[in-house]
């Protein structure tokens, strides 16, 4: 009897762990991966049937291959977000070679192609301008903001998910008199934010594609530093279903990760009241103290196939908080 209960519960763990593996690809896909989508056709504007379609991550070498249906419309679904290159081949056409694409989470963007018949064999025809990639598969309207933005933009506390605050229709809770942090439960860095008039609460944050909420309060968790955030996605109407909490607006945001050039860097922010005028009545220093620092480092572990990133920063502060 207990062997038989070991067993039982054995089977009930595997399916278990495997249903978790795949609800967290799932929700992975929704939040932090984009697609990309069009129509591969000829110079008089016919379909172009069969041709091979590659997709390849510049920053880690990584191909995405499929081929064009009836129609001569390829797919790409769940395509982590990045630089990428589009290469199209076809019997009797030149290769088609598009650089200069960046997809974006939860971008469900159109490339369409057109090839020329080639006048030579090994002909190939190269587009090294930037990409204008367009949406015609969904209504949603929001806002991105790229990795350099990320990290150059001022922030308070460097805390990436204060960026919700520059969509239009977003209000901080806090200076609005509409919504408080609670002492003792709140995160040092939640943003209190209510979009389009919706309620506290009605944001929802994601953090590489899974919930990153503060359930007790309704909003986000702790966020990563500027320097480890890849990309902020905010969807303010028109969202899919699909995520289900959100009446407000969705926030996306994807870390950073490591790709076949090292790069790195440290930095340091300081803020002391040395450095700052006396008050207007008594001329009085300000007390308070910041320090800021770290550095991150990322790179490839083995090239083409596996890669890391590493981040830290630390906070040194004397005297009262003070957000600003």
């Amino acid at each position: 009897m207990q062997l038989t209960n070991a067993k039982n519960l054995r089977a009930l763990m595997l399916a278990v762990l495997v249903g978790l593996a795949g609800s967290g690809a799932l929700v992975y896909g929704q939040g932090t991966s984009g697609s990309l989508t069009g129509q591969v056709t000829d110079a008089l504007g016919a379909a172009v049937p069969g041709a091979a379609v590659t997709l390849t991550n510049v920053d880690t070498n990584y191909p995405q291959k499929t081929v064009t249906d009836g129609q001569g419309v390829y797919l790409f679904k769940l395509v982590p977000s990045g630089r990428y290159e589009l290469t199209v081949a076809a019997a009797t056409f030149a290769q088609y070679d598009q650089k200069g694409i960046v997809i974006n989470a939860n971008l469900y963007a159109t490339q369409n192609v057109q090839l020329q018949v080639a006048k030579a064999k090994g002909e190939t025809v190269q587009v090294t301008a930037d990409a204008e990639l367009i949406d015609t598969t969904t209504a949603e309207l929001g806002m991105t903001v790229d990795q350099q933005s990320v990290s150059e933009l001022p922030l308070p506390w460097r805390d990436p998910s204060a960026l919700a605050l520059l969509a239009p229709g977003v209000l901080d809770g806090n200076r609005a008199g509409i919504a408080w942090q609670q002492a003792g439960f709140s995160f040092p860095n939640e943003t209190v934010t209510s979009a389009n008039g919706g309620r506290i609460g009605s944001v929802f944050y994601m953090l590489d594609g899974v919930s990153n909420m503060d359930t007790y309060l309704g909003s986000n968790s702790p966020t990563p530093n500027s320097d480890a955030t890849q990309e902020f996605r905010l969807i303010t109407n028109n969202f899919s279903a699909v995520y289900g909490f959100s009446t407000g607006g969705v926030v996306s945001m994807a870390t950073r990760s490591g790709t076949n050039q090292w790069h790195g860097g440290l930095w340091d922010f300081m803020r002391n009241g040395d450095f700052d005028a006396g008050t207007w009545v008594g001329h009085h220093q300000d007390t308070y103290r910041r320090n800021q620092f770290g550095g991150y480092v990322g790179g490839p572990a083995l090239k083409n196939k596996l890669f890391f990133f590493f981040n830290y920063q630390g906070t040194v502060q004397v005297g009262p908080r003070n957000l600003g």
